[in-house]
């Protein structure tokens, strides 16, 4: 496996120190690492189960490696900013203004529904774009995916765009526009995960449909993937540090 290197670049030495970007894997939700691997009626664990003597479970999340893979795959930006957002008026699919209080107000930016003209739960939003400390650099031919943690115990009462840029040609930091859902303020706490960023080669593709004619063998297929053969013939290793 060739080892590519993308750089994370700030002149903000206090940044770097306490709310430095990190491999998505040193920061797994804590509710996955204590998550047991079966869970039986009640929420009994594997443990509890062996002990009485009984195993009727079922397997939880976190036997499922693809979702393994995506909780320790590429890096995380953590917000370096105290934020606070809340909604104004904009009820029945009327444009809602939007206020917003922060320590470093001059690091985010305006922007009205009009600039991006989407409903959201049944209404319109306006927009703060959040200031991005960090200057991306990745390699000729390589891009980064970004978007919200998912399985992270996050305020889901901000939500931000995810979005591909060139960062082999963009000369400059990507910043993260979002919008606050409901009527109620919604505070973003420095260290808070902000925005995953995931490095991927650019490649030209095309695709292709192909109709099965023995459908029963897929399922064979699959029956035996959930049953661990994912991981010990299937599974190819990621490296993120």
């Amino acid at each position: 496996m060739t080892t590519q290197r993308i750089i994370f670049e700030t002149g903000d030495k206090t940044l770097a120190e306490h709310f430095a970007v990190v491999p998505l894997k040193k920061e797994v939700p804590p509710w996955y690492k204590d998550l047991d691997m079966h869970i039986g009626p009640g929420g009994l664990s594997l443990d509890a189960m062996i002990r009485a003597g009984t195993y009727n479970g079922n397997k939880t999340i976190k036997y499922c490696v693809p979702v393994l893979d995506y909780l320790t795959s590429g890096y995380l930006i953590k917000a370096a900013m105290h934020l606070k957002i809340k909604n104004v008026g904009g009820k029945d699919g009327v444009e809602s203004g939007l206020q917003y209080v922060t320590t470093h107000s001059e690091r985010v930016e305006h922007h009205s529904n009009a600039q991006c003209p989407v409903h959201i739960e049944g209404r319109q939003h306006v927009y703060a774009k959040l200031d991005n400390p960090w200057k991306i650099i990745t390699p000729k031919g390589y891009s980064c995916l970004f978007y919200q943690p998912f399985y992270a115990d996050l305020n889901v009462k901000f939500r931000l765009f995810p979005a591909i840029v060139d960062t082999d040609t963009y000369p400059v930091s990507v910043n993260f526009p979002g919008f606050a859902l409901g009527d109620d303020e919604v505070e973003i706490l420095p260290g808070t995960p902000l925005m995953v960023v995931f490095p991927f080669k650019r490649d030209a593709w095309k695709m292709e449909l192909v109709v099965r004619d023995k459908p029963e063998a897929d399922k064979g297929l699959m029956n035996y993937l959930l049953h661990r053969a994912y991981k010990t013939f299937f599974h190819q290793p990621k490296s993120f540090k």
